[in-house]
């Protein structure tokens, strides 16, 4: 076995590595640090609304963004800015990276942000994605980093591009992936609810429904219709004149059935979760019976259970 010798030439002594280690700076003390789990729409869009004040497109005189980077590794410390992506399809922006860092300036005071994707399985195709935001108080202590974080996922959905649009689903989501990534901003033909030849009973319960949705409020329930009957009875139109009447003022989701390809089934918690995340969603599910046509299966009766 070859012998392996140290080389002495660049040895350095106790006394020059104390010298050495004496002459940096005091690491920073973390006198708070707080942990959130977000959703995928919510980091996505808190991605956004960061990166929007880093390049300048957007304002907000509390906070100001100095620095995005992002780790294609996850782990590396060198950091990179390729991995975002412009989707025209959701007419927002797209970050791919494991983990992103951001330097802001708040009060006068700056922080770090960190967020993080991770997989409860090591193959990410098998695993949940689960999302997460660090914010470490390195200054007095006196920063509620729960509220702060609180704050920025308000402003993020407040300035986010999906919000007060008409979503609908493009494509089923391959195993590993998230829904967010499967969705586009959609336009529909403009109905009038006026010009629906339905009785005028009918009529004022729509208009009564319009007039909830564009008044809601915190305390308010939610609100259900089941609109039932074959083909060609108006029901499309019908929902399409509710949507046209409260366009730009809700977020629309739109339900649809996605036919071929390969991928996973959409489940209700996690569409529930989507809508959830804007002040006011009006949730569109065409053709339940694509969904629970199937009552033998395990899957759709938990699904079933969970809808109802």
């Amino acid at each position: 076995m070859e012998e392996i010798k140290e080389n002495k030439s660049n040895e350095i002594t106790d006394d020059e590595l104390n010298e050495i280690l004496s002459e940096n700076e005091e690491l920073p003390k973390v006198n708070k640090m707080v942990r959130k789990k977000l959703s995928t729409l919510e980091y996505n869009e808190l991605l956004n609304y960061l990166f929007r004040l880093y390049t300048k497109q957007l304002k907000d005189d509390s906070i100001r963004v100095v620095e995005f980077l992002g780790s294609a590794s996850g782990y590396e410390v060198s950091f990179n800015r390729s991995n975002i992506d412009y989707c025209k399809d959701l007419c927002g922006y797209l970050f791919l990276d494991p983990l992103y860092m951001v330097q802001i300036i708040y009060n006068g005071k700056s922080y770090f942000l960190t967020l993080q994707v991770m997989f409860e399985n090591i193959d990410h195709r098998l695993g949940t994605r689960c999302n997460y935001i660090n914010l470490a108080d390195i200054h007095d202590g006196t920063l509620n980093c729960s509220d702060f974080i609180k704050e920025l996922r308000v402003k993020s959905l407040q300035n986010s591009f999906l919000n007060n649009k008409i979503i609908t689903i493009r494509k089923s989501p391959s195993f590993g992936e998230d829904l967010v990534e499967c969705l586009k901003v959609t336009e529909i033909k403009n109905v009038s609810l006026k010009d629906l030849f339905i009785p005028e009973l009918k009529k004022e319960q729509f208009d009564r429904f319009i007039k909830a949705i564009l008044n809601w409020g915190d305390d308010n329930l939610p609100l259900k219709y089941l609109l039932n009957g074959p083909p060609g009875t108006g029901k499309s139109q019908l929902i399409n004149s509710i949507i046209e009447e409260t366009k730009g003022k809700i977020t629309v989701f739109i339900m649809n059935s996605i036919s071929g390809g390969a991928g996973r089934e959409i489940t209700f918690s996690e569409v529930f979760e989507f809508c959830s995340s804007f002040e006011k969603c009006l949730l569109v599910i065409d053709d339940l019976d694509l969904y629970f046509s199937d009552r033998d299966r395990n899957f759709d009766k938990k699904e079933l259970q969970y809808f109802l």
